[in-house]
């Protein structure tokens, strides 16, 4: 038994550093892939407020957090350096004398070496706020890689040249995910790894090289794994995925599965290990702690036609009306499907279970924040099939006047929020002083907050 297990483990091994070696065979500086990232790699850094790193409550609960992993070797915030922060018991929890952040650990683990590369610079050239800095690039970087991701996506559905570059532009620039790549909320980093968990899964079901089945397999489990432990409601897609699977017909399907379910079920047994060693229990959260001890709110209350409503068309919090270039995956999901059924279900599906979820939330709107901020990790899954809208009408003029126009309108709205702080200077009361309105109204006030601003005196 011994023997086969080591068997399998070395297969594995040598399959993964294969299937790496291939993917690192197609990234030299001509690559598409490679201008991809590294382009939006520098917007998106470039983007970074400096006058405030961090623009929510939630920022600095991930970063107290991970800031007592790495000086105290706890999960403890330390009090007197979280100081004031600790009263806002919505992000922060208290149990038995002591503060815990109210979120899970996936973000801060991950968010490590970032920490240590700004407290390094801090300390060593004296650029004070670099840590903070440093540590909301972590959101640039999945950004950066998700745009990858994306034209993966495009590339695996046979999307023309134009359509792919311009779904990438679409996703990159012409949703929040512009937005919230500036910021230290965990967002861009699950998102990153749902599409990583999605494209790999795929990938496996449509292949038959048993090496590739195997990695592919288990790479899916861990992204969908490491997205879970980010942010819980990433296990959410796990269901489309297993609908698929179901679908999908395929050789191997006791042992894709297994290889799938195996490395999910050790992060989320890395999760019960956090709550347990925070909460006494595995099976309570930061937010189940804010229900017993006061925060009654925290749960799925509201009718759901009014959180659709609200994260989809509100002026406040609405999709479309923050991203209106997206009517348009509308047309290319009826096509998409016409050619790839099972991958164009599986990509609705996975949008319209967290639109669902979210839209019962008792807080549908998200808290202080800008546009439909809860639906981040899904938008890149409705956003794919424009590809196919691009494709199926690029031939028409009124198709591309149309796009045009609305594609500026949603990257005009990002970037409102890109180069102002969205969250005002004295911390807002209402979602009148952050909507995509008082943002522009900010913006043409010359109330510019990037780095732009500072090195040109704009």
């Amino acid at each position: 038994m011994v023997t086969f297990i080591r068997e399998k483990i070395s297969f594995l091994q040598v399959s993964i550093i294969s299937l790496f070696k291939k993917i690192g065979s197609k990234s030299s500086w001509n690559n598409d892939r490679v201008k991809i990232f590294f382009l939006a790699l520098v917007i998106y850094l470039f983007s970074l407020s400096v006058i405030r790193a961090f623009h929510s409550e939630d920022e600095f609960s991930y970063f107290y957090l991970v800031y007592s992993i790495v000086e105290n070797n706890s999960f403890i915030i330390d009090q007197t350096v979280a100081g004031h922060h600790l009263n806002n018991t919505e992000n922060f929890v208290n149990y038995n004398g002591n503060w815990y952040s109210k979120y899970p650990p996936g973000l801060p683990f991950l968010a490590i070496p970032f920490y240590l590369i700004g407290r390094f610079i801090w300390q060593s050239l004296g650029f004070d706020g670099f840590p903070f800095i440093i540590m909301c690039s972590i959101s640039s970087f999945s950004a950066a890689f998700s745009l990858v991701i994306v034209y993966e996506f495009c590339t695996f559905f046979k999307f023309s040249y134009i359509a792919k570059r311009a779904t990438i532009v679409t996703y990159g620039f012409g949703t929040i995910a512009w937005v919230y790549a500036k910021t230290f909320f965990s967002h861009s980093t699950a998102t990153l790894f749902i599409l990583l968990s999605l494209y790999f899964f795929i990938s496996m079901a449509r292949d038959e090289k048993e090496d590739l089945v195997y990695v592919k397999s288990l790479l899916s489990g861990i992204a969908i794994g490491l997205a879970t432990l980010i942010r819980y409601t990433s296990f959410l897609f796990v269901f489309p995925l297993v609908f698929y699977f179901l679908r999908k017909p395929m050789s191997l399907k006791k042992e894709r599965a297994t290889l799938f379910i195996l490395p999910l079920l050790i992060f989320i047994l890395l999760a019960g290990w956090y709550n347990f060693i925070c909460f006494d229990n595995p099976f309570i959260t930061g937010y189940h702690l804010n229900q017993l001890y006061g925060n009654e709110t925290e749960r799925f209350t509201t009718p759901v036609y009014i959180g659709l409503w609200g994260l989809l068309i509100s002026p406040k919090r609405g999709l479309f009306i923050y991203s209106p270039v997206l009517f348009f995956s509308i047309v290319g999901i009826k096509n998409l499907y016409t050619e790839v059924k099972e991958e164009t279900i599986l990509l609705i599906s996975s949008f319209m279970i967290l639109l669902l979820v979210y839209s019962a939330w008792w807080y549908w709107p998200g808290g202080l924040c800008y546009g439909p901020r809860l639906l981040h990790t899904a938008i890149p899954m409705f956003t794919i099939p424009i590809g196919k809208s691009i494709d199926s009408y690029k031939h028409k003029r009124i198709f591309w006047i149309a796009f045009i126009v609305l594609l500026c309108f949603s990257m005009y709205a990002q970037f409102a929020a890109v180069a102002t702080d969205f969250i005002t200077t004295d911390y807002p009361k209402s979602f009148a002083e952050i909507g995509l309105i008082a943002v522009s109204r900010k913006l043409f006030n010359g109330e510019f907050d990037t780095i732009l601003s500072r090195l040109f005196g704009i």
